[in-house]
């Protein structure tokens, strides 16, 4: 695993993800900064990866995780306190449990 650091922000890349290129790494870093509502990366106009949503108050809304444009991992969702609400684990588009 290895990571890149903007600011004091450091960020994950997996040996085996995709290439990233300087305009997905700027594109996220102007949603961080500009605290837009929801982040996440693009492959070929498939989501992928962790893609975060927050409320208007900056409480966490949703964390979402995409492989090649389908359902991958765990997703999870939080009431506006901050407490959370459920999780779901995916694979390949299909909900496991």
């Amino acid at each position: 695993m290895t990571e890149f650091q903007f600011a004091k922000q450091k960020f994950p890349i997996s040996q085996k993800s995709k290439p990233i290129s300087p305009r997905d790494i700027l594109q996220y870093i102007l949603s961080l900064l500009i605290k837009k509502t929801v982040h996440g990366f693009k492959f070929d106009g498939k989501r992928d990866r962790i893609w975060k949503y927050w409320y208007d108050d900056g409480n966490r809304n949703l964390e979402q995780s995409w492989k090649d444009g389908e359902k991958n991992g765990i997703w999870k969702w939080w009431y506006k306190n901050g407490q959370l609400k459920c999780e779901e684990s995916w694979k390949d588009g299909k909900e496991i449990n």
